[in-house]
């Protein structure tokens, strides 16, 4: 099951889905061209300092780091870039149909 946040996006991509790793150019390029975006606007989240580099590189404004994906493992150093603790930060406190869990 998703996180809920689901129901606020447009649309949810997956690496695999576009056939390419994050850390590789081509990954952007080829989400560019399935999904035309504006990376002076767009948000990108991940918990991987070699993602967010990559994103960056291309262009992508606005980056956020997330320290600790999964809270059965320690958090992540990601220094050059401005992070939170847990993805469930972004969350609102109760999402349409869900218990709070945070």
């Amino acid at each position: 099951p998703l996180t809920g946040l689901e129901n606020y996006l447009d649309a949810i991509i997956s690496s695999e889905d576009v056939g390419a790793a994050k850390e590789e150019q081509a990954f952007w390029f080829a989400l560019q061209e399935r999904e035309p975006f504006d990376p002076a606007r767009t948000l990108f989240i991940d918990d991987n300092a070699r993602v967010l580099e990559s994103a960056r590189e291309f262009g992508i404004k606005h980056l956020l780091g997330i320290k600790q994906p999964d809270s059965q493992r320690p958090e992540k150093e990601l220094q050059e870039f401005i992070a939170l603790d847990r993805f469930a930060r972004l969350l609102p406190a109760e999402l349409p149909g869900q218990r709070s869990h945070i």
